[in-house]
């Protein structure tokens, strides 16, 4: 019998991903520039890959379905990603999304929402499905821009490695079909998430605070500073021909 669905509040706090939690989940996405193939083996994944993206397939993340899953075999998956946690910094699982919709629309739509189109015309990967990404997306966007980046994903769970945390945020009540049109502040902001994301693993590693005040606060000062000069690997441009 499969566990009740989950409800979120906007941005809830975690202390662990629990077993009801997981088997509330409908979809997996996996990194494997940060999970090898060991770490899905057994299940079957779909690659989420933009078009004009094609070069760069090695670097796309992959989609898991879980629903269709015996609740056993949910549980060795839970098992594995909770001992994969233990001997890594970084999860297994980059997301777990509740979401009713088929496979097909949801790789649609996901594919549709990473790439975005910048004021000079040309075009940028959002690396969204990374959650050192994503827990700042909840704040740079407005809820219509939110509910329009997670469509049909009712709600969207991820780990904080900075502070040891599940974290899952339910998505805003406007339109999930609403576009993605982003301000010249959002974008002087977006370019500076890869410079905030390693002065925050800094501040980690002091053992000072990095919750979403620490974080807006810094990532302010990167943009007032106009700090071009520090590579990012949040926003990359589509056209680039190697990411590292």
């Amino acid at each position: 019998m499969r566990a009740a669905r989950a409800s979120y509040r906007w941005a809830d706090a975690m202390p662990g991903l629990t077993h009801r939690l997981f088997l509330a989940q409908d979809y997996a996405v996996i990194n494997p520039l940060q999970v090898g193939a060991e770490g899905y083996v057994g299940l079957a994944v779909v690659r989420v890959l933009p078009a004009g993206l094609e070069r760069h397939e090695r670097m796309m993340p992959l989609l898991a379905e879980l629903r269709g899953l015996p609740e056993g075999r949910r549980m060795e998956l839970l098992e594995r990603a909770e001992r994969w946690s233990n001997e890594h910094d970084l999860p297994l699982f980059s997301a777990l999304l509740a979401c009713p919709a088929e496979a097909s629309r949801l790789v649609f739509h996901l594919r549709r929402r990473m790439v975005l189109r910048k004021p000079d015309g040309s075009s940028a990967w959002l690396r969204f499905h990374d959650p050192r990404v994503f827990r700042h997306l909840r704040w740079l966007l407005t809820p219509a821009q939110m509910a329009g980046l997670m469509g049909p994903v009712t709600a969207w769970t991820w780990y904080d490695p900075l502070r040891a945390q599940w974290h899952g945020h339910g998505r805003p009540p406007p339109d999930p079909h609403a576009g993605l049109s982003l301000s010249p502040a959002q974008w002087r902001s977006l370019e500076q998430l890869g410079a905030l994301t390693r002065r925050l693993g800094e501040l980690a590693d002091e053992g000072g605070d990095t919750d979403d005040v620490v974080a807006r606060r810094l990532l302010n000062e990167l943009v007032e500073a106009g700090d071009r000069g520090l590579p990012g690997n949040v926003l990359e441009p589509q056209d680039k021909d190697a990411w590292r």
